[in-house]
């Protein structure tokens, strides 16, 4: 017996139409353009605003600024996890590791060990070169996990 189920248009379709047609029109205005096309997409592309990126954070009643001095301070102690990620931002001022750390905990659960390992690796140019070998990709990995552990408990 043939079966009456056809498939159904998709309702997403007429997004995504819409969206190849914006597609095309970008590709149509950067071979116009050039790399100018930029300015007919982005407003004030010259300005400082990459300077400025992320000086205007909210702040809900110092909750997102005493999270951050919570990490900072933790990152200052003698916590064994603490000393261990240390090596990894010598360079780097806290609060700017902090706030990023902070970032990375907002993620989903399973995404959050690699965002940690890969703000390890790619904070120190001398870390990035030594991890060739997935031993020491692992142990960044570690180190993360551990990371993330003591900071959700700090933060509580």
């Amino acid at each position: 017996m043939p079966s009456n189920n056809s498939p159904q248009p998709s309702s997403n379709l007429p997004s995504f139409a819409e969206a190849l047609a914006a597609a095309r029109q970008m590709q149509q205005d950067w071979l116009e353009h050039g790399v100018n096309f930029v300015d007919l997409y982005v407003e004030n592309v010259d300005g400082d605003w990459l300077e400025q990126w992320g000086e205007d954070e909210p702040v809900e009643n110092g909750l997102f600024s005493s999270r951050i001095e919570s990490i900072v301070t933790f990152l200052m102690s003698d916590d064994p996890v603490a000393i261990e990620a240390r090596p990894f931002w010598e360079n780097r001022p806290l609060p700017e590791i902090a706030t990023h750390l902070e970032r990375c905990l907002t993620l989903p659960e399973r995404d959050r060990p690699y965002a940690v390992q890969d703000l390890l690796i790619d904070n120190n140019s001398n870390s990035r070169r030594s991890f060739n070998t997935n031993k020491q990709s692992i142990n960044a990995l570690k180190i993360a996990d551990n990371l993330i552990a003591q900071l959700i408990k700090i933060q509580g």
